[in-house]
C-alpha cells in the first residue's frame, strides 16, 4: 500500500508512532507529515530551525516537517501549537499531489492532528483512519475548562466533525468507545478497539527460560529491599499524589520508589514527599532514554499503575501497563475500569480503584513481605503481553483496518 501518515508529533520524540511508521515502511510505500519536534523540550532544537531538515527520510519513509509555533509555556502557545501544524499540515496535503491509498493517524493530542489527513482524504476521496489514545474534548477538562462554557462546547463541535470525518476511528481503550458513541455520536460500526503494543525490548521470558545461575541473582535481589518503580510524565491525571499517600502509611517496611519521568506536576510531588517525610523511600530519576530504561526495569520488583477517575480520561489504559507487562513485571495499580480489568484477567497483579492510597499501601505490603508473589505475577504479566500485546498483533490488525479488511469485534 501507499500509507500517507500525518501526525503532530514524531521522531525525534518519543513516542510510539516512531515505531508504527518504521513498521509499516518494511513492507509498504509511507509518507509521514508532522511538525517541528519541540514536545520533549518545549522548543524547536537547533538543528531543525532556520528550514533545515525539513524533509528526512526515517527507516524508508519520507518525513516532511511543516512549521509550527512551538509550544513552550503555557496554555496561549500550546494553542497556538495546535492550530499552527492543523493549518499548516492541511495547507501541504491539499496541494499534495501524490497519490495514495490511505490516511493515517495516531492520534495523541490534540484532535486537530488529524485534520491534515482529512484534507488529504476528502479531497482525492481515500479511506482514512484515526487511532485515537486521548479523547476530545474530554481532554481539555484536564486544563480546567469545564463542559457548558463556550471554548468547551467549541471544542466538542469540533472534536465532532473532525471524529465523523474518519472512515475508521481505533481506540486503544474499549471505554473510549461508549464516549465516542454518547458524546460524538459515532455508530459502533465506525469503531473498533486496538490495544497498544510497547515498543520496548520485551524482557518478561528471562521470568520464563532463565539458566539456574540467573534465578539465583533474581531470588537474591528479591531477597533484598523491595523495589517500586513508576515511570512515565507526572502530570495531574497521573495521581502521583496516591502513590506517595500510600508509601507514607507503610511502616518499618524495606522498600524504595523510583520516579521515572518528568511533567508539570513533578514539583507538586516532590513538595507532598517532603510534606509527608518519605524522602528516604523516593528516587526521582527525571527523563531516561530506552537503555537507561532497561537498566532500571532490570532493578525493579514491582511496577506502578495510577490514574485519576474524575472524568472520561480515567478510563484509559496507559501504554506503561504494555510496557511494564513485556518486561515481566508485577503490578501494583490504583487504577479503575479498562486497566483494572486487564490487571485482574491476566493475573499480573493487585489492584485497587483509583485514589485509594490504603488499599495501594495494602498491595505494596503483600509484595514487601512475599518474593513468590513478585515471581508470579512477573510471568502472569508477561505471558498475558505475549497472547494479546503483541507488536506483531498490533500491526497485523492495524494493517487489516487500513485495508479495510478487519471485522468489529
Amino acid at each position: 500500500m501507499r500509507i500517507l501518515v500525518v501526525g503532530q508529533v514524531f521522531y525525534p520524540d518519543h513516542f510510539r508512532i516512531n515505531d508504527v511508521v518504521k513498521e509499516l515502511a518494511k513492507d509498504h510505500q509511507v509518507k509521514m507529515v508532522t511538525g517541528l519536534p519541540d514536545y520533549d523540550l518545549g522548543k524547536v532544537p537547533k538543528e531543525f530551525r532556520l528550514f533545515r531538515r525539513r524533509r528526512e527520510n526515517f527507516h524508508g519513509t519520507e518525513v516532511i516537517r511543516v512549521p509550527i509555533i512551538s509550544r513552550r509555556k503555557g496554555p496561549v502557545f500550546r494553542s497556538l501549537n495546535y492550530i499552527s501544524y492543523a493549518l499548516m499540515g492541511s495547507v501541504y496535503t491539499f496541494f499534495l499531489r501524490e497519490k495514495y491509498d490511505v490516511v493515517f493517524s495516531f492520534q495523541t493530542s490534540p484532535i486537530t492532528m488529524f485534520l491534515p489527513g482529512l484534507v488529504y482524504a476528502k479531497k482525492n476521496k481515500v479511506r482514512s483512519v484515526l487511532y485515537t489514545l486521548d479523547l476530545w474534548p474530554e481532554s481539555v477538562k484536564a486544563m480546567s475548562i469545564r463542559e457548558g462554557t463556550f471554548f468547551f462546547d467549541l471544542v466538542h463541535r469540533m472534536s465532532r466533525r473532525i471524529y465523523k470525518g474518519a472512515d475508521k476511528v481505533l481506540v486503544s481503550s474499549p471505554s473510549f468507545m461508549e464516549y465516542l458513541k454518547v458524546k460524538i455520536g459515532l455508530s459502533s460500526e465506525r469503531m473498533d478497539y486496538l490495544p497498544q503494543y510497547t515498543d520496548e525490548i520485551a524482557e518478561g521470558e528471562e521470568l520464563l527460560n532463565s539458566e539456574e545461575k540467573d534465578q539465583k541473582s533474581v531470588d537474591a535481589r528479591l531477597e533484598k529491599i523491595r523495589t517500586f518503580t513508576f515511570a512515565g510524565n507526572i502530570g495531574f491525571v497521573q495521581d502521583l499524589e496516591t502513590i506517595v499517600e500510600a508509601a507514607s502509611k507503610i511502616k518499618g517496611k524495606p522498600f524504595q520508589i523510583h520516579i521515572v519521568g518528568s511533567g508539570s506536576n513533578e514539583g507538586t510531588i516532590r513538595d507532598l514527599v517532603r510534606k509527608k517525610k518519605v524522602e528516604d523511600h523516593f528516587i526521582f530519576h527525571g527523563r531516561k532514554n530506552q537503555e537507561e530504561m532497561d537498566v532500571i526495569y532490570k532493578d525493579t520488583d514491582v511496577c506502578l499503575l495510577t490514574l485519576r477517575n474524575d472524568d472520561f480520561i480515567g478510563r484509559t489504559i496507559p501504554g506503561k501497563l504494555q510496557t511494564y507487562m513485556a518486561k515481566g513485571k508485577a503490578i501494583a495499580g490504583a487504577i479503575s475500569y479498562d486497566s483494572m480489568d486487564i490487571i485482574k484477567e491476566s493475573g499480573a497483579g493487585y489492584c485497587v480503584e483509583s485514589g485509594d492510597a490504603l488499599g495501594l499501601s495494602q498491595i505494596m505490603v503483600k509484595y514487601i513481605d512475599d518474593a513468590d508473589l513478585v515471581r508470579s505475577y512477573g510471568r502472569r504479566a508477561f505471558e498475558y503481553y505475549e497472547n494479546h500485546f503483541r507488536k506483531e498483533i498490533f500491526i497485523e490488525s492495524l494493517l487489516k483496518h487500513l485495508k479495510g479488511e478487519e471485522k468489529n469485534v
